[in-house]
C-alpha cells in the first residue's frame, strides 16, 4: 500500500508539472505575439524585462493579456514579482487553484 501512495504522489506531481508546462507554452506564445519574435527563442527562464527589453507599457499590455486569457487578476504588488516566463506560469497556476 505504501508503494501505491508513492506512485500516486509522483503522478500528481507529474500532472502539476505537465499543467505548468502547458501554461509556460501559452505564456511563450503570448509573448512571441506581443513582441513579434520567434517563440523558439523563448523558454521558461526568459526574463521579460532583461531579455525582451519590455518597458512599462509593454508590461501592462502583457498583464492585461494574461488577465484576459486566463481569467485572473494581477495586482500591482503581484506584477512586481513576475520576472520570468516561469514566474508568470507559476503565478497563474497558483491563482487558478
Amino acid at each position: 500500500m505504501h508503494i501505491i501512495n508513492v506512485l500516486n504522489e509522483y503522478n500528481i506531481d507529474f500532472q502539476c508539472r505537465k499543467e505548468v508546462s502547458l501554461v509556460v507554452e501559452q505564456i511563450i506564445d503570448l509573448l512571441a505575439k506581443q513582441f513579434r519574435i520567434d517563440p523558439a527563442s523563448l523558454d521558461a527562464d526568459t526574463n521579460i524585462v532583461e531579455d525582451l527589453g519590455a518597458d512599462s507599457l509593454e508590461i501592462v499590455d502583457m498583464l492585461m493579456a494574461i488577465e484576459e486569457n486566463f481569467g485572473i487578476t494581477v495586482s500591482d504588488e503581484e506584477a512586481m514579482t513576475l520576472k520570468t516566463v516561469r514566474d508568470v506560469a507559476d503565478f497563474i497556476e497558483e491563482k487558478k487553484q
